[in-house]
Parts: structure tokens; sequence; C-alpha cells
């Protein structure tokens, strides 16, 4: 499923998912905002959920 995901998504989530980052800690790494952070690791959840559909 992580395949499916950009390359973005799949860092992001798995910061979180995975490293327990918060959405600050992974935008302050990734250089970006909360909200680019949120968008990314919302777009992989809802990769999954079709994948599992």
């Amino acid at each position: 499923m992580l395949a499916l995901c950009t390359p973005t998504q799949r860092e992001r989530f798995l910061l979180y998912a995975l490293d327990d980052f918060s959405y600050a800690e992974i935008a302050e790494m990734c250089g970006c905002t909360k909200g680019s952070v949120q968008t990314s690791i919302n777009a992989a959840r809802n990769i999954f959920r079709k994948f599992l559909k």
C-alpha cells in the first residue's frame, strides 16, 4: 500500500505512524507547514482505505 503513496506522503506517514513524531515535528524536519503534513498523512490514509475496500 505504501508503494501507492507519493514519496512525500510515505515519508510523512511513516514518521508519524512508526516513529511517533507530531505534525509540528515532522513539519520542522521537512521544512513545511503542519497543514502540509496533515494533508499528506490524510492522503496516505485515504489510499489505504481505498486499497482495503
